[in-house]
């Protein structure tokens, strides 16, 4: 290799590396962002908490009482039973019972609001041609447990 292209190689392998800590230093700098604040994303739906019960009280009732109340539960579940809004009464009792498992009340309005939803759900589902053999053995046993359960509690 020729002496002059020895050199020109050091000096260029000199030159870069000089250069390129040089550079890059001065693409660091350019780019930080010292002096601005850190943005947070902001949600852009509302954050939801854990399901609303809301709909289920009327206002009066949300002033007057807390929704953790057993009673105020029992008294929701026992009107929308009335109302024949069964799965919200279903619920409504649901709540109650999450608070006390022993309530009779509540637990006779789920049973009732249960059977009611079970009720209104087969009527819809009578159609021989839709239920299939397997659904109806299911459904008969079912029925069978629960007349069991029924007549025992007599």
């Amino acid at each position: 290799m020729n002496s002059t292209y020895r050199n020109n190689f050091k000096a260029a392998n000199l030159l870069l590396l000089i250069l390129s800590p040089a550079l890059l230093a001065i693409g660091c700098s350019t780019t930080t962002t010292e002096n601005k604040p850190r943005q947070l994303s902001q949600p852009v739906i509302e954050q939801l908490s854990e399901p609303s019960l809301i709909y289920m009280f009327d206002t009066n009732e949300t002033d007057s009482t807390s929704p953790r109340n057993i009673e105020t539960w029992v008294a929701i579940a026992k009107k929308n039973y009335e109302a024949k809004h069964y799965a919200r009464a279903l619920r409504a009792a649901e709540e109650a019972l999450n608070i006390n498992n022993q309530m009779v009340e509540a637990r006779q309005i789920a049973m009732l609001s249960a059977v009611k939803m079970m009720e209104s759900s087969v009527d819809a589902y009578h159609n021989d041609d839709v239920m299939e053999d397997r659904d109806k053995s299911t459904f008969k046993k079912t029925l069978t447990n629960i007349t069991t359960l029924v007549n025992a509690s007599n």
